[in-house]
């Protein structure tokens, strides 16, 4: 986002700003998680469930939580189940383009690596990169990353 009638400065200015894209839904806690590692016995994940524009969604959710809140809603887990919280998330895919090849090639290759992932029931897709001279990588929310 950037004002009009500013010239670019190299610098951080407040006439030019970053704007990421986000998806904010409300769910349903269906289920909860007991954390692992620093956080057993406290509260490691909310299953939560919906439906969002006519489109399901179901997610753990185990970022973003103090420790305090952790130890509290763990202690009264049962009282999450029904709750309705609400997600925001920045994990729209982002797709990085090669400057090796012509754009019909690459639009051809997206839309290959598209249609499998479609396929797979729509995962957590986080990046999908075709700068790779032979094969392109799709990374998944967990880390996990597929090439093709």
């Amino acid at each position: 986002i950037k004002d009009p009638e500013s010239f670019y400065e190299c610098k951080r200015s407040t006439t030019w700003l970053k704007s990421k894209p986000f998806i904010e839904i409300s769910l349903e806690v269906k289920d909860y998680e007991e954390g692992t590692g620093r956080n057993k016995g406290k509260l490691g994940a909310i299953i939560a469930e919906g439906i969002d524009d006519e489109k399901k969604f179901k997610t753990n959710v185990g970022s973003g939580f103090t420790d305090l809140q952790r130890e509290e809603f763990w202690e009264d887990r049962e009282k999450l189940i029904g709750q309705i919280i609400e997600i925001r998330s920045g994990l729209i895919p982002e797709i990085v383009f090669s400057a090796n090849q012509e754009f019909s090639v690459q639009i051809a290759r997206l839309n290959y690596i598209l249609s499998y992932l479609n396929g797979r029931g729509n995962p957590d897709v986080e990046r999908v990169d075709l700068s790779l001279r032979a094969s392109a990588a799709v990374q998944f929310r967990g880390g996990q990353i597929d090439l093709f």
